[in-house]
């Protein structure tokens, strides 16, 4: 399996002259595959707690799938998280450097390849860099890591897609952790959304979270890492230590997931796809069912029941199909129940309004 490794993570960090913390994450692995297995730091992300954990979580959730491991094997995105949230209690203060860029060049290692000219000059003139437009222009240029932190979360950032460890080589500083450099711990009362979820064939669950329609998150896995990035990282942002709890929760609602009733109804709306490839999938289905689509195919809806799709041993094609293609009957839902994330405050509320 051509999985990659986690070595080991650090996380440095400096002081903006408003107080605000910039933080960079490191992280030493290797791959699976290679022989002899060499480790290499490289610098994940650059930016706010808030921005770098956002790379945090999308890395814990690939180990789900066994694609990220560690040196013990297979872990957890829990446990993944929980190894981060530890670096950042003493961040290593991050001294200033010299950053040199660079337009053009065919290399992976280029600071702008040329490929990423057009869009890297267009986000400098957006934040009012002219200046650095026309000296990128004439030759290289070398910035502060301190002083022009701004414009290089703007080129390598989070929300960027120019790479940062092009731009901090290598490991991260040496040095010994800081507290003050530590994000303010957060405590604020969350509750991790309801979920329902009914299991539509031997690896496809059909889930509802926090009362949204239900929707076929594919297989258990692709499940987690879904609800990991989309659910639970900003109630982690609110309350430390939140994922460990919500994760394995909902790992084990899928896993205790009954199969899906016969009775179940579902609509199939073809048109509903925003790609070729979905609508013919659809319009396969309902054909594969024996319901003629007509003349008019933009305005067809079909109504069947789950049983109907069994009978016909398609229940995989469901799979293939778009949210917005397929309506499951609202009678699904069952008793819900909420899992109470322990805070500091006793007073939990429910913030699934602002997650879905």
């Amino acid at each position: 399996m051509g999985a990659t490794i986690s070595i080991n993570k650090k996380v440095a960090g400096f002081a903006r002259s408003n107080g605000e913390i910039v933080y960079i994450t490191f992280e030493e692995t290797c791959s699976k595959r290679d022989d002899p297995r060499t480790p290499r730091w490289n610098a994940r992300a650059i930016g706010s707690y808030d921005d770098v954990m956002q790379i945090v979580f999308s890395s814990a959730a690939a180990t789900e799938g066994g694609s990220l491991q560690t040196r013990s094997g297979c872990t957890s995105p829990e446990a993944y998280i929980q190894k981060w949230r530890s670096e950042f209690k003493a961040p290593v203060p991050m001294p200033d450097m010299a950053i040199q860029l660079k337009l053009g060049g065919a290399s992976i290692y280029s600071t702008i390849e040329d490929k990423e000219v057009d869009e890297a000059l267009a986000v400098l003139a957006k934040h009012g860099r002219n200046d650095l437009v026309d000296g990128l222009r004439a030759g290289p240029v070398t910035l502060s890591l301190h002083d022009d932190v701004d414009i290089i979360i703007a080129l390598y950032g989070v929300d960027a897609k120019l790479s940062l460890w092009k731009i901090v080589n290598g490991g991260p500083p040496h040095g010994t952790g800081a507290d003050w450099l530590a994000p303010a711990k957060r405590n604020a009362p969350v509750m991790a959304p309801t979920v329902d979820a009914y299991r539509v064939d031997e690896h496809n669950v059909l889930v509802s979270i926090g009362g949204a329609p239900y929707e076929i998150l594919g297989w258990d896995y692709r499940a987690v890492v879904q609800y990991t990035r989309d659910v639970v990282l900003p109630l982690e942002l609110r309350c430390d230590g939140a994922a460990k709890k919500m994760i394995a929760a909902f790992r084990d609602k899928l896993a205790a997931a009954p199969k899906l009733p016969d009775s179940a109804t579902l609509t199939i709306i073809p048109a509903a796809g925003d790609h070729r490839y979905y609508i013919e999938n659809a319009e396969s289905l309902v054909s594969k069912l024996g319901v003629v689509i007509g003349t008019d195919p933009v305005s067809a809806t079909f109504k069947v029941t789950f049983g109907d799709v069994k009978a016909i041993g398609e229940e995989r094609l469901l799979s293939t199909l778009q949210a917005a293609q397929v309506q499951w009957s609202a009678a699904l839902h069952g008793d819900e129940v909420a899992v109470d994330m322990l805070t500091a405050n006793p007073q939990a509320y429910t913030e699934q309004a602002a997650l879905f």
